[in-house]
């Protein structure tokens, strides 16, 4: 029986008492074992909580949320293995990693998946989706949830889960943008899902999708103002003004975490540190794998803050997110690597060693470009090329990385920050012409290299469902 109005601290209480000690000295194997559920009632009670749990984190009652999330899983411990103990397996993953537990989080992602294979439940299969968002990031590199959320959205529609099918494909567009791959594929893509969700009336989805449309066509060059959210795809004021009207703050959340991913790569620093204490108003980001991306934009504000004013208070922030992203590390979070390398290479541009600045710069390009994050290559060749210009006073070294970077960002398909590092710097304009003749060169197999085959798969369209929505 659950009170009308769950209170987080009730919730965590009832976490603390019931569920982690026993937990805790289960192994994954006794997990596993459990006899499985016979008890109808106690199946329907599952099975609800299951279907409520996400709708009730969409209407902002985490509260609720949390404490559906919870006893689903304490259910499961008590009586047993059923059709739905993936889901319960996923949803329990998604709090351990809200509370920073990452191993554990990891470790019931994976029993997700494999209880989910033992007990052959498709329905659970496009609900999981979320410990792709959640946990899984923090274990294995993330291109490798391309494929699984691809498989949420295909089985979801398959079933009729028409709701999760959703939910996972807009997690496997943030997905595919994060792994680095090209815009111009993601671009084609989101429009036709975006037909999609239309099609299927599923409006939170689709302003997640018309969100990230709109942060893709900033950079390809199909929007007036690239770090203004408005355009063919959306209008940011309209959509902060809705999502404030219907109680969304994590919806508003989003729509400013790609403006100051926006402001950052366009080099409007100030605008992204203002934006950013307006984000932190409505509460800061959890476990999602944007939290890396986040921390990595704020180091980089904060470090030019110190630069701009010398106050000791943004440079202490910038050291604290470099331990806190080397603690993820030592745990295992590999796609924090090449983040937290830019990150040092740009707190020690504060020092007066352009040697070893170089040095740091010329290290998170190589592993950025071993690893296909072509987004961070760009944007690292682009600041080492603003050291050398405004700090280290070095033309030579200025040009040899802004040409990168004009490189790099025309292989991610981003025309308008080209355009961008054309008009600042004229020494690029000789230029152009040459490297334009020259991207399909060597660094691109690099790419190539490391991609798996899902990646090919995103040079044409026929992997797209095929339906009347496309056309």
């Amino acid at each position: 029986k659950f009170p009308k109005h769950p209170s987080i601290l009730k919730c965590m209480f009832f976490w603390f008492t019931k569920i982690r000690s026993r937990v805790q000295k289960m192994t994954d194997e006794d997990l596993m074992n459990l006899p499985r559920i016979e008890d109808k009632q106690t199946l329907t009670a599952l099975s609800l909580m299951c279907a409520l749990a996400m709708s009730a984190y969409f209407v902002n009652d985490i509260g609720l949320s949390l404490t559906l999330r919870l006893h689903s899983l304490y259910i499961t411990i008590n009586h047993g293995i059923s059709d739905h103990a993936g889901e319960a397996f996923a949803m329990y993953s998604t709090f351990l990693a809200e509370i920073g537990d990452i191993d554990g989080a990891y470790r019931f992602a994976v029993l997700s998946e494999k209880i989910q294979a033992k007990v052959e439940n498709r329905i659970g299969v496009a609900r999981s989706f979320v410990i792709h968002a959640y946990a899984m990031h923090w274990r294995r590199p993330i291109h490798e949830s391309i494929d699984p959320l691809l498989k949420c959205h295909r089985i979801g529609l398959e079933v009729g889960d028409i709701e999760y099918a959703m939910h996972s494909i807009n997690q496997y567009f943030q997905v595919y943008l994060y792994c680095g791959y090209k815009l111009g594929p993601m671009e084609r893509d989101i429009r036709a899902y975006v037909k999609e969700m239309a099609a299927y009336k599923q409006q939170g989805p689709l302003e997640f999708c018309s969100v990230l449309l709109q942060f893709v066509l900033n950079f390809t060059g199909n929007s007036s103002n690239p770090m203004v959210l408005s355009g063919e795809a959306t209008n940011e004021v309209e959509i902060k003004r809705l999502a404030g009207e219907s109680n969304k703050p994590y919806l508003i959340k989003f729509v400013l975490l790609y403006k100051i991913q926006l402001c950052v790569y366009f080099n409007d620093l100030d605008q992204a540190y203002e934006i950013l204490l307006d984000r932190y108003k409505f509460g800061s980001t959890k476990s999602a794998f944007t939290r890396h991306t986040l921390y990595t934009m704020e180091a980089i504000i904060y470090i030019h803050k110190f630069r701009k004013t010398r106050k000791m208070k943004y440079k202490l922030k910038a050291v604290k997110i470099i331990k806190m992203m080397q603690n993820w590390i030592i745990k295992g979070a590999v796609n924090c690597t090449h983040k937290l390398h830019f990150v040092k290479a740009e707190y020690a541009s504060l020092s007066d060693d352009p040697v070893s600045v170089k040095k740091g710069y010329d290290k998170v390009i190589a592993i950025c470009r071993r690893m296909g994050f072509m987004q961070y290559e760009s944007l690292s060749c682009e600041r080492a090329g603003v050291y050398f210009n405004e700090v280290a006073k070095d033309n030579d070294y200025a040009e040899e990385y802004f040409k990168r970077a004009h490189e790099s960002y025309q292989r991610w398909s981003a025309s308008a920050k080209c355009e961008q590092l054309v008009n600042l710097y004229p020494c690029l304009r000789k230029h152009v012409r040459e490297i334009r003749n020259s991207w399909m060169g060597t660094n691109v197999r690099a790419i190539e290299n490391y991609s798996t085959q899902e990646f090919n798969r995103h040079t044409d369209t026929s992997f797209l469902p095929k339906s009347e929505h496309f056309e």
